[in-house]
This record gives C-alpha cells, structure tokens and sequence, in this order.
C-alpha cells in the first residue's frame, strides 16, 4: 500500500533501518529480503517467509491498521503474525474506529492484536521528509546515525537524487 518514496533508494532505506535498530534487542533482525527478491512484494510473502520457527509481530501505524483488511491476503497476515499498533495521534472518534477494528479483527479473523501504550508521536515519515527537504532540524525525531546518514547523504532534498 506505500508508494514509491522520492529521495532516498532501497538501499539507503535498508541501511537507515540497520542504523536505527543497530544495538536493539537482539530479537529484531533487519532484514533485504524484499529487496533481494525484486519485483512486486506483498507484506503476507514476507511474513511467509519468515513465519516457521518464528513468533512475528508487525508494527502498524494507525492509517494502516484501519486498513488491514483491504490488503492482499489479509486473512493469512493475522494468521501468521500479532498485530502491534502504535497510535500517531490521539483523537476520540479514531479510537472508537479502532475499538470497531480490533473487535472485527478478532472476531473475523481470530487476530491477536497488542497496543503500545505510549504517549503518540504526531510525526509521520511524510511530515519527516517535508522537514528535511526544507531544511529543518530533525535529530529530536529521529536516531542521531539515521540523522547522520540522512544529511550525509543528502537524502529527501528537493533536488536530491535517487541513489
């Protein structure tokens, strides 16, 4: 469901993730699998792939949880992982949407579903990506490597190619 992202590659995508995970639990692994297989990928490939000998748990945001039953093969996802959701805002109708959500995942698809219960973070990847092009200060809202790596890069800078 995510398109094409303007000013950074796959590769430096990849490494800014093994930056920002780098010394995490020993449990997350950083993985090019989707990268290293090309073409087309859906999330329930990726989870199948991963999935024996595995407990997986996907991280979602609150745009795409709403949405999960619309993705291809929805059902296989709640089977093969939990579904962990961590808010960007913190508005009472969109919690009553996700009361809905939860309750129809549950009870359609037998999902195991986990909230993080933390204070939201209000700033999306395309919030991040407008900051830097403008030349905004980012180091509050990302790791200082990912940062690091952002700038050195010149990463998402209007004029910025794709590496």
């Amino acid at each position: 469901h995510k398109a094409a992202v303007i000013g950074a590659s796959a590769k430096d995508r990849l490494e800014m993730a093994r930056i920002a995970f780098r010394g995490a639990d020993s449990r997350i692994e950083v993985s090019d699998f989707e990268i290293s297989r090309g073409g087309k990928s859906y999330t329930v490939n990726t989870l199948e792939n991963f999935a024996p000998g595995n407990e997986l748990y996907m991280l979602v945001g609150t745009d795409m949880f709403l949405t999960l039953d619309s993705w291809y093969e929805s059902e296989k996802i709640f089977e093969l992982s939990d579904i962990v959701l961590m808010r960007r805002e913190d508005e009472p109708e969109t919690s009553e949407l996700i009361q809905r959500k939860t309750y129809e995942y549950k009870s359609r698809f037998g999902a195991r579903i986990h909230f993080i219960d933390d204070r939201p973070f209000p700033v999306s990847s395309t919030a991040l990506r407008a900051m830097i092009s403008a030349g905004e200060d980012i180091k509050a809202l990302v790791p200082d490597g990912v940062a690091e790596y952002i700038g050195k890069n010149a990463l998402y800078k209007e004029n910025s190619n794709d590496h």
